[in-house]
């Protein structure tokens, strides 16, 4: 085999492996949140967190991964891979700065439900 091919096939090597890997990639998803309005005095504002590992959070100023105005009941988190698993968590502060401990948690987690259990018939 002459030098040129042997050049042709490694370049023709790496482009497929580049469309490959180009392929697999997954595309960014935006992920929609809702929650129920808040009828309380004082209300700022809402604070929502983010993890990679369940139950888990670092929470106070800076940590935050979106301050969302008091009158929503909903946010649009742009951008997230849909390949990787992250936990979400929601606080609501007041204007003295006072913060309330976190929503349920909610996740995009595609992992299948357990088994079902307890399953018969007569």
């Amino acid at each position: 085999m002459s030098r040129w091919m042997t050049v042709f096939a490694i370049i023709v090597i790496c482009l497929a492996l580049f469309v490959v890997v180009v392929a697999v990639r997954s595309e960014p998803v935006d992920i929609t949140f809702e929650w129920d309005s808040y009828t309380g005095i004082g209300l700022a504002g809402y604070n929502l967190y983010q993890s990679q590992v369940e139950s888990t959070y670092a929470f106070g100023p800076g940590c935050e991964i979106a301050k969302i105005h008091a009158d929503s009941t909903g946010y649009v988190l742009p951008g997230v891979e849909s390949d990787s698993t992250y936990y979400w968590v929601l606080t609501a502060y007041d204007k003295w700065g006072n913060e309330s401990g976190p929503s349920n948690e909610c996740s995009n987690d595609k992992t299948a439900p357990a088994v079902p259990s307890g399953f018969s018939c007569r």
